[in-house]
């Protein structure tokens, strides 16, 4: 995908209602070995704030787009 364009990650839904983080990412790690990539949700993160920080955004926005509370959370990253 092009750096400048946006991509959203849906999943059919789960029989019982709605999902959850943990079922996203369960379905995430399950594509990711079908297709024989490595890969978990946690590293899109990570990718998406080291963007952020070296396109100029602030701490505070990348803690925004992490949702870390505080800026100690946003250091352990």
């Amino acid at each position: 995908m092009p750096r400048n364009q946006m991509q959203f990650i849906g999943q059919e839904k789960s029989e019982g209602g709605g999902d959850t983080t943990e079922s996203f990412g369960n379905w995430f790690a399950d594509r990711c070995t079908d297709a024989g990539v490595p890969g978990r949700v946690h590293g899109l993160r990570k990718v998406g704030a080291t963007r952020l920080a070296d396109s100029g955004a602030t701490e505070f926005e990348v803690m925004a787009y992490l949702g870390h509370r505080t800026q100690q959370e946003a250091k352990i990253c």
